[in-house]
């Protein structure tokens, strides 16, 4: 194995006043080509809290979005399948799940393969 060096000298690794001053303009203009999507921010939410206030606020999309958003997490896949288990425990029923793909559907969030006899296959539509 190689010698490991006991002391690091990071003004070795530091740039120069004039490095730094060629590198800013083109810092900026990445920034600015960047797609709005690439720049989106996140937030995290807890998942058991989150889908039952939707279940007592009775918003079936805010429900919908938040098992698709956990499905999709938890299965590292896109598209997902979406039964009815987690949103009927919360009080959404199948009918009110199905107005609410629909309306997500039409709202540009996600995307829905309805399947004959078997619950609907969702692509999450953001990154």
């Amino acid at each position: 194995m190689g010698v490991c060096p006991t002391e690091l000298d990071l003004s070795e690794l530091a740039l120069t006043r004039e490095q730094v001053a060629e590198l800013a303009p083109l810092q900026k203009k990445v920034s600015q080509t960047q797609p709005r999507l690439a720049r989106a921010k996140f937030v995290q939410l807890p998942y058991e809290l989150t889908i039952r206030a939707a279940g007592e606020l009775r918003n079936a999309q805010l429900a919908v979005l938040v098992e698709l958003t956990h499905l999709r997490f938890k299965m590292h896949q896109n598209p997902v399948p979406l039964s009815n288990n987690a949103l009927q425990a919360v009080g959404i029923r199948r009918d009110v799940k199905l107005r609410a793909l629909q309306q997500l559907q039409k709202a540009g969030l996600v995307r829905v393969s309805w399947r004959r006899q078997k619950c609907p296959l969702v692509t999450i539509l953001w990154k």
